[in-house]
Parts: structure tokens; sequence; C-alpha cells
């Protein structure tokens, strides 16, 4: 349900330029707002098996620019024998197997899609939904990410994505929260609009304090090893484990004063930060000065 469009690029600051789609699961639409953590990671193989840019070993550093976000993004790709390697020994919760490790950067990611950390200029925002004021953090970094505290929806922040798919009307709830956040955003005029015309951002992104839980698969998590238990909802449907440019902006999201994540997070002034999800674990770095009101996000 994504495509991503790659060519040279004619900057001076970059090598590759890509443009994102997110093709639409229920409805016949594609997104152009927004952008994807898990195949940005593969743009740079892409670019050489193209052709695109020389292979260099034992590392091709490559510098994308994402049109969508007018973003730009650096980063580190394995090589051997002129090709981008396969195979290694690094793993991902939520992904089979090990393989290569690419490091990504987002550069000054910030605003890319609304302009600002934080569009709505605020660290929280309340909204009204079925009667109920909830608090909702909105940030702008590598994707715009709404954010809410399990415990105001009546959810302890452990539950699996088959929990949240089968409690009695969970999922139209979240979904009329997101369609509110995109009203305050001035994206949509109704709520109803939002599944339609901005299916893919914001996420929606639930948090509590970090949690021990039984994973969706084989795996346990201890609270001690966590600094945060998130959950997140992409395209109306709970993530299998977490969208990757949202587990970005949570790492700048969780260092902003105030915010919901900056709540529930166990050390906000860690560069790196773990957070718990169905199927493990997910590190994050980012790099976040909060000086003035509008954060200003160096890289994640």
């Amino acid at each position: 349900s994504k495509i991503m469009m790659v060519t040279e690029s004619s900057r001076n600051d970059a090598d590759i330029n890509y443009t994102f789609g997110g093709v639409g699961v229920e409805n016949p639409v594609i997104e152009w707002g927004g952008n994807c953590g898990n195949l940005t990671a593969a743009v740079g193989a892409f670019a050489i098996l193209e052709g695109l840019v020389s292979a260099e070993e034992p590392i091709t550093n490559v510098t994308l620019y994402n049109t969508n976000a007018d973003g730009i993004i650096e980063q580190g790709v394995p090589v051997t024998d002129g090709k981008p390697d396969i195979y290694g020994d690094f793993h991902i919760d939520g992904v089979p197997g090990t393989g290569a490790r690419v490091d990504t950067h987002f550069i000054d990611p910030a605003g890319g899609v609304l302009d600002a950390a934080l569009p709505t200029g605020n660290a929280v925002d309340t909204i009204t939904i079925d009667r109920s004021e909830i608090d909702v953090t909105v940030v702008d970094v590598t994707n715009v990410v709404a954010y809410i505290r399990a415990g105001d929806i009546g959810l302890t922040g452990t539950e699996l994505p088959d929990d949240l798919r089968d409690a009695d009307g969970l999922m139209d709830r979240l979904e009329r929260i997101r369609g509110a956040v995109c009203v305050e955003l001035g994206l949509v005029d109704s709520p109803e609009d939002a599944e339609l015309e901005y299916p893919i951002f914001p996420h929606l992104a639930i948090v509590s304090e970090p949690q021990s839980y039984d994973c969706s698969v084989d795996k346990r998590v201890e609270m001690t090893d966590i600094d945060i238990t998130a959950r997140v909802i992409s395209m109306q449907d709970p993530h299998h484990a977490y969208a990757m440019t949202s587990g970005l902006c949570l790492g700048a999201a969780a260092k902003i004063p105030g915010s919901v994540p900056n709540e529930a997070i166990r050390d906000p002034l860690t560069k790196w930060i773990t957070l718990g999800h169905p199927k493990g674990t997910m590190s994050v770095g980012s790099v976040v000065h909060t000086d003035d009101a509008q954060p200003d996000v160096e890289r994640v």
C-alpha cells in the first residue's frame, strides 16, 4: 500500500530525490503528505542497485531529499562487491530474521508537513469526543503524529492489536479522535472527512508509562527495559509493531516539555529512547533543543 518514486537529484545538497505515496487500502486514494521510515531505509540501496549513485565499500553514504516533507536524510548503506549488503546480524523486533544495518539520519525534520514541530503552537490541545475531553499532543517530526494517553480512552496501554480491533466501538472512536485532530489542524471541515481525504496522517499514537507485558509473538517486554509504552494506529488499523516515522517522531515528542509523551517517559533527557510495542522494542535517537516555544529538532 506504499509507493516510493526515486530519481537522481539536481540539488546541491542531495544525491537522490524520492517521493512517497500512501495508497489507500479501503478507499481509492493516494496521499502525498507524509513519508515512510521503513521504505526510506531501502531508497539508498535501490539507488545503488539502479546505478543512480556509485557504490563505495564498505559504506556508501547517500544523501536523500524527500519531496513530500522537503527534508534531507543522510544514509549509510553497507556495500560488498559493489552491491548493497543483504545479510547481516542486525535485528529489529517485528521484522523477521536479521539483515544489514542501514543507519538513517533525518536532518532538521520538524515541520516538513505542517511547517512546525508543534503545528497548533501548543504542547497539549484538548478536543471533545463523545462529550468527553481528551488531551492531544500533535507533533510534526518526520511525519505528523497525534498522541493521546491510554488512560484517557479507558485502556491500560499494553493492549495488543487484536485487543484494540475487538474492543466494541473502539476503532471507530479512535478514528473520530483522529478526525477531530484533522479539523483542529484545518485539514478537513468535519471529522468524518479525514478517512478519505487524509487517511494516513496524522498517525494516532497511544502512550503510557513503562509497563511489562506479553507480546503478540513469543516475547515479553519488561518495564525496566523500556522508557515508554506505545501503540500506533496507521491507516485506520493498529500497527502490528510500530511505524518507523512514528517511532522517530516519538523520540522527539517525548522531549518536548508538557507534551503527552513527555509525561509518560521515564527520562526525557536521554538521547536514545526505547519504546515498547506489540512485538517488542524499538530504540530511536534524537537531538532536540527546547529553549523556545517551538522545539528545534536537530536530527532523529
